[in-house]
């Protein structure tokens, strides 16, 4: 069973009103409907121009690798700044295990998850209701859990990211309750551990399957 502190952090994640995040939220409607027609316009435009003829897989790859710092730099940039937005992790997750195979591929998604995970964090501490209003707006069923949250912080951001992972809710959620953000820091990064392994790993088994 989830302990209490996570079925808290689940429970606000849904239930929770955010009226002073209206606008936050407005904002991020109009990124997740522009970004896909910026996407797909600039791709057509890119395959119309002819500069995707020629190219293939193995060339990409090539490309990025021989891109030194600067393949890693983009890639945690693009996975923080996008996949709060609903861009799913596992859209960039795969793509780098096949690159750069698990074990380098694992601390360039890990940096990039934190940084996917910190601002929003930031975004909702700040232009959220707040903690008192929080107390006031919180279903009653989850009421009993808000002390756990603020006393036992770090355990629950670890359980919540072991069994949510980077759900975007989650992502949004957080800084609307009172957990330290040393606690949030330091348990997103134990907990963002095992599904970032796993999903890797896995990834690098169904590639060699695949090619077998």
């Amino acid at each position: 069973a989830i302990p209490g502190a996570g079925r808290f952090v689940w429970c606000i994640c849904y239930t929770l009103p955010m009226e002073r995040m209206e606008n936050t939220r407005k904002h991020i409607r109009r990124l997740r409907l522009a970004l896909p027609i910026v996407v797909i316009a600039g791709l057509i435009g890119l395959a119309s121009s002819g500069v995707f003829d020629g190219i293939d897989s193995d060339q990409i790859k090539d490309w990025i690798l021989a891109s030194g710092l600067w393949g890693p730099a983009v890639f945690i940039v693009l996975l923080a700044g996008l996949q709060p937005l609903y861009v799913s992790v596992y859209l960039f997750l795969f793509p780098a295990v096949a690159i750069w195979g698990p074990w380098t591929a694992f601390p360039i998604c890990w940096v990039g998850i934190q940084g996917a995970c910190f601002w929003p964090y930031l975004v909702t501490r700040n232009l959220g209701p707040g903690n008192q209003a929080l107390a006031e707006r919180v279903p009653k069923r989850a009421r009993p859990y808000l002390d756990r949250i603020r006393e036992q912080g770090l355990r629950a951001v670890i359980v919540s990211r072991v069994v949510f992972y980077t759900a975007t809710p989650v992502q949004w959620c957080y800084g609307l309750t009172p957990v330290k953000t040393k606690d949030f820091v330091l348990g997103t990064g134990i907990g963002t551990i095992p599904g970032t392994a796993f999903t890797l790993f896995l990834g690098e088994a169904a590639i060699a399957w695949w090619n077998a």
